[in-house]
C-alpha cells in the first residue's frame, strides 16, 4: 500500500488520555488508534502514512480525528 500523506508526530501525553498525534501541515491532528507494523513512535519524527478514518470510535484524547494508520514509513534526512 502507497504511504499518501506527510505529517509530523507530536508527543502530546500532557493532555488527558492522549499520547502521539499526527500534525499535518495544515494543522490538522490526527489521533491514531491502530497501526501497521508496530511503528515506534518518537516526537518530532517526519512521516509518510496513509491512514483509514475511524468514526465511531470513542477515546478520551479531544485532540483531532480517530484514524487507523494503514501505512507508515519515516523520512529520513
Amino acid at each position: 500500500m502507497k504511504c499518501e500523506h506527510i505529517g509530523t508526530v507530536k508527543d502530546h501525553t500532557g493532555l488527558d488520555g492522549c499520547k502521539y498525534l499526527i500534525e499535518l501541515k495544515s494543522g490538522e491532528k490526527l489521533q491514531p488508534i491502530e497501526v501497521v507494523n508496530n511503528f515506534q513512535w518518537k516526537d518530532g519524527q517526519q512521516i509518510n502514512f496513509s491512514y483509514e478514518e475511524v468514526p465511531d470510535a470513542m477515546t478520551t484524547c479531544m485532540a483531532g480525528r480517530v484514524v487507523k494508520i494503514t501505512c507508515i514509513k519515516v523520512i529520513e534526512d
